[in-house]
């Protein structure tokens, strides 16, 4: 059906003004107010007349819109529709791109599909202009369309003014925020009850019937100016035959007491023809002429229902022959329809079939579960189901489920397989599992082979999606065996697809890809087949390049299409775009994509995939922070995992868990903590054993082997790796042999055994050239070493031999290392912000080490200017200004020799050290060591705008720089610089914080900076505005006293204008 046949355009335009309705200057005047506001709320319970008196607001603005909502559309897809199709009503026709497009490529709904229509609408608008939506109520607890209504008030343009009319304040997280800003007006049930004297006009202008004050009085205390109660004393005074007393003497009407009046004093008046007629009508929530003719079986409904409305009948016409009951009336017309169950049920398979007949199937579906024919449908559900799924319309589809009663569930097959597909969608797999399985016994005994066969491959898909192998290759090949290719060749094809990617799992790549073969020589050529299980086959067997550039491909094809479709689990494309990212160690780009997969989870409402995406960034954190020794990063790592983990959890499936263990085993292991990193290795190991994935197996084995090699326990590491050596061999990757190797060569190298490393060297270099595996050796990636500078002493020794020498010297020229003869095998690592650290590698360099003071501080000062090359006078000058030349230079020569036996204890006597090297008369820091310095990625990220650079930067502050060093004249110029920066990215990140109304974190932050450099003025003038915004004015006033005293004191001024003025402004005082 297409997207358009579900809009019924009458919800889109304003009820028509009815008779007997008083212009009321009060209301209009309030409600004009709308244009002062983005947002009006306009909250009463039913009968207060909201409907009418917004839609007369049409004339205030050259453009009105307006959206009636109803029950159908709390499924958010038809809502987003809806609203799109809303702004195409008038001359601009904003929507009608959205809506082309929606309908052209049905998307998953989320907020950003309204970024479109908003910048259409702002560039458009040249006035103002008012968004009705009217009965909001019937949707505002669907998080999706809180989630789109919240964006499109947030990023409407100024001139357009949004108006939620509804029987309650909506319960929006946005709502407080909004109330803060001054940015929603709310009109409520007090507001639009009638007051005296607009009883009094009423009755004398419209009913043209006079009371008397007194009556007035009596009236107003009896109906509280509820106008729906009103006008049905006027219906009860018009014929006559009652007096206003008797009227009045009724008791206080509530909505059952509505209801008998209704009947006895309005409904009983009316012949018995036009009695039949309303209640027949009641059946509809939409009453169309031509329907109620077939009902009726008359052709005289299209004049009865215009005798209706005029009549002043709670009926108004909201379209071209389309008429809707006001609701309080419909709702007792469905009473007295329903006092007749067997004429209410015929009337809604009679609408049924109609709507059948015009191919209306929800409209069918609504009328078929209200006669309680549930069993037809069900079977309509079946026919219509798959589309909605595909639209990822679950919520409306398990609604209907969900009315219909569990016998007859378990008796239609199809109905259980949908239930299981919205069940495995949501996560909920053992649900999901029972579904199907009750659905297979019923297609069985049905002798149904293709039914039977989706109910395997349902309870299959779940196996795959959570990666458990062994459970799902027997429900697969029972599923296949029951068709016909040639008969069924594209559910055939889909199996295949299934198996093969089963096969993968199981380590089986030869078979996926004659599996993955012949589904696509079944397909037709408009069918792509599935490029995820391409890209993983290649992934699993060492292409990482091809299997990037593939998903790279895939990515770009579907942000552009941005196709509608369920989640697909841990398939999603860049989740594993990511993953061989940072196999091949591009930590930021396996982070990005990371994170726009957890986006699209939280765009699909999955957990599962959110909890994927978290797994994937913790990985590229953890490179990253392990490179770089950024504890920050690790402990966030760490904090992903965990959450992760518990996300997971839910699930009730242990091999989901396997990658976030398979992580924390490789941060706690390449940090040197093996108890942590066996005990998560075994579980992870051990659930994927059982779930037969021998390739994550060997993942998790390898890494664990690294960390033992790094402690320098080389027995357990080598069993280890040449075991993952062997396990990657049998699953055909060649990726995870040739990180085995390069780990196996490593440990005996380190335990210095150089033959042994020299063959294994042998072994690996036709691997990296074949495979294109240089990063391997190039850069941390996460099979592979933690610092890339280890191997640089066995290609320096291999080269020397002779091996393979013109890729080593590639190798070495990238590594900025080819004209060395000696390397010491490892970066530094050095703590500036707060207390002096040094790391060589993993090792951290005692005080003893240094040997005497002058030594430490010597390297401070190469780090100090790390670009630059100082003389030996000016050294000399710095750190020994008091001694005598001769002596000067003799305390450097001893402080330079003992900073060398500190930063490399181990180089070969007779060699020339590699950290600090010297050019004639200058000394300096060598340009092909890798040193990490804390204060060099404090700079990076300070530099940056995003709010995340800039919090990681505050991170990297842990103090001062060189803040053992204070009284070194030549280190004052560079402390002063980094403090300055420092105080720079508080006071933006405060700012930010202020912006998103995160008050106290900006306040905490505006306090850092005052410990630091009291006479700071703008962050007084932060605080100022944050304690306004929390509605604190004493600690406005404190604040700018605070601010006076310290300026005053210090520095002997006032504050500057601008916190002058915004002191006057924020607390409306006059300084002068």
């Amino acid at each position: 059906m297409a997207l358009r046949d579900l809009i019924i355009q009458s919800q889109l335009v304003p009820p028509r003004n009815r008779q007997g309705i008083l212009n009321r200057e009060r209301i209009s005047q309030l409600l004009s107010e709308i244009l002062d506001y983005p947002l009006t709320i306009v909250q009463a319970g039913t009968g207060y007349g909201k409907s009418t008196e917004l839609a007369k607001m049409a004339g205030l603005v050259p453009l009105f819109y307006w959206y009636s909502v109803r029950e159908a559309d709390r499924d958010a897809f038809l809502f987003l529709a809806n609203l799109f199709a809303s702004f195409s009503q008038l001359e601009h026709e904003w929507g009608q791109l959205a809506l082309d497009s929606l309908e052209n490529d049905p998307q998953t709904v989320h907020k950003d599909l309204l970024r479109p229509l908003l910048n259409e609408i702002t560039l458009g608008l040249r006035g103002e202009a008012i968004l009705v939506l009217d009965d909001f109520h019937l949707v505002a607890d669907i998080p999706e369309i809180e989630e789109l209504v919240t964006y499109l008030i947030d990023y409407s343009p100024p001139g357009l003014h949004i108006v939620l009319s509804s029987r309650k304040i909506p319960n929006y997280k946005a709502l407080p925020r909004w109330r803060v800003k001054g940015a929603v007006k709310i009109i409520n049930r007090t507001d639009l009850a009638f007051t005296k004297e607009e009883v009094l006009a009423l009755f004398r202008d419209q009913y043209h019937y006079n009371i008397t004050s007194d009556q007035a009085n009596r009236l107003l205390m009896e109906t509280e100016g509820w106008a729906i109660a009103l006008q049905m004393v006027w219906q009860n005074l018009q014929s006559g035959s009652e007096s206003v007393d008797h009227v009045l003497r009724l008791r206080p009407i509530t909505l059952e007491a509505l209801f008998d009046y209704l009947a006895t004093e309005v409904l009983e008046r009316l012949s018995s023809d036009m009695q039949d007629f309303l209640v027949t009508a009641a059946v509809l929530n939409q009453i169309e002429p031509e329907i109620l003719n077939v009902l009726l079986g008359m052709d005289s409904s299209e004049q009865k229902l215009r005798f209706v409305q005029e009549s002043g009948l709670f009926i108004s016409s909201v379209g071209e022959d389309v008429y809707q009951f006001q609701n309080l009336f419909h709702d007792f017309l469905k009473s007295r329809l329903w006092s007749n169950p067997e004429k209410a049920k015929l009337l809604h398979r009679q609408s049924a079939d109609y709507f059948l007949q015009k191919e209306r199937y929800e409209a069918a579906i609504y009328h078929l579960l209200e006669a309680e024919d549930f069993k037809k449908a069900g079977n309509l559900i079946v026919q219509i189901g798959p589309n909605m799924i595909f639209m990822g319309r679950l919520d409306g589809l398990l609604a209907w489920i969900q009315r219909l009663p569990e016998d007859v569930i378990n008796q239609i097959a199809g109905i259980l397989l949908l239930k299981g597909d919205v069940f495995r969608l949501r996560s909920n797999f053992e649900e999901s599992l029972s579904c199907y399985a009750k659905s297979e016994e019923i297609y069985t005994k049905e002798d149904d082979l293709l039914g039977r066969s989706k109910a395997l491959r349902g309870q299959a898909q779940i196996f795959l999606d959570t990666v458990r192998p062994i459970k799902a290759e027997a429900l697969l090949e029972e599923a296949l065996r029951l068709l016909e290719p040639q008969e069924f060749h594209q559910e055939t094809a889909a199996l295949l697809d299934q198996l093969a990617e089963n096969k993968l799992n199981l380590g089986h790549p030869d078979q996926a890809q004659a599996l993955h073969h012949e589904a696509r020589l079944l397909r037709n050529e408009s069918d792509p087949g599935d490029v995820y299980l391409e890209a993983r086959a290649l992934l699993r067997t060492g292409h990482l390049t091809e299997g990037r550039n593939l998903l790279i491909s895939r990515a770009m094809e579907e942000q552009h299409n941005n196709e509608n479709r369920p989640q697909r689990f841990h398939r999603e494309t860049l989740l594993l775009l990511s993953l061989i990212c940072i196999m091949q160690g591009d930590w930021t780009a396996a982070k990005r994509y990371a994170e726009d997969g957890i986006e699209i989870g939280k765009k699909l409402n999955s957990s599962f995939v959110e909890a994927v995406g978290m797994i994937r960034l913790a990985h590229a954190l953890e490179l990253y922070g392990m490179t770089t020794r950024q504890t920050s990063l690790l402990e966030e790592a760490e904090n992903l995992y965990n959450t992760a983990i518990n996300k997971v959890r839910l699930f009730k499936v242990t091999r989901v868990q396997v990658e976030p263990f398979w992580g924390l085993s490789r941060l706690y292991g390449f940090q040197g903590k093996l108890l942590e990193a066996q005990e998560y290795a075994n579980q992870a190991m051990q659930s994927a054993e059982q779930a037969g994935d021998k390739w994550l197996y060997n993942l998790v084995k390898v890494n664990l082997g690294a960390s033992y090699s790094m402690v320098g326990n080389a027995k357990e590491a080598l069993d280890l790796l040449f075991s993952a050596y062997d396990g990657f061999k049998k699953v055909a990757d060649s990726y995870g042999v040739a990180a085995s190797l390069l780990w196996i060569l490593v440990t005996y190298w380190n335990e210095g055994d150089s033959e042994q490393a020299r063959s294994y060297l042998r072994q690996l270099i036709p691997l990296l050239k074949a495979g294109k595996y240089e990063n391997l050796l190039i850069k941390p990636t996460y099979l592979g070493l933690k610092d890339s500078q280890n191997i640089i002493p066995i290609l320096l020794d291999g080269f020397k031999n002779g091996m393979e020498k013109d890729f080593l010297d590639q190798i070495l020229r990238k590594l900025n290392v080819d004209d060395l003869e000696y390397h010491p095998g490892y970066s530094l690592y050095v703590q500036m912000l707060g207390v002096f650290e040094v790391r060589r590698g993993d090792h951290r360099i005692r005080s003893a080490e240094w040997q005497r003071d002058k030594a430490r501080q010597l390297f401070q000062l190469f780090l100090t200017q790390p670009d630059e090359w100082l003389q030996r006078d000016q050294i000399v000058d710095r750190l020994w200004p008091e001694l005598a030349p001769d002596a000067a230079v003799r305390d450097f020569k001893v402080a330079l020799n003992a900073l060398n036996r500190a930063l490399e204890p181990s180089r070969p006597r007779g060699t020339q050290p590699f950290f600090i090297i010297r050019r004639d008369n200058l000394y300096g820091i060598n340009p092909q060591a890798e040193i990490y310095m804390d204060v060099s990625e404090f700079e990076v990220y300070a530099e940056k705008d995003d709010v995340q650079s800039k919090q990681e930067a505050l991170r990297l502050y842990k103090g001062e720089f060189l803040a053992d060093s204070l009284y070194n004249e030549w280190s004052d110029h560079r402390r002063e610089q980094i403090k300055q920066k420092y105080l720079f990215v508080c006071e933006s990140l405060a700012e930010q914080y202020v912006i998103e109304e995160q008050f106290d974190e900006a306040i905490n932050l505006c306090e850092k900076i005052l410990q630091i450099e009291p006479t700071w003025e703008a962050s007084y003038r932060l605080m100022m505005r944050a304690y306004d915004k929390k509605d604190n004015r004493s600690q406005v006033f404190y604040t700018f006293q605070r601010c006076k005293d310290i300026l005053f004191a210090e520095l002997g001024v006032e504050p500057t204008e601008a916190t002058k003025n915004l002191f006057q402004e924020l607390c409306a005082v006059n300084l002068e």
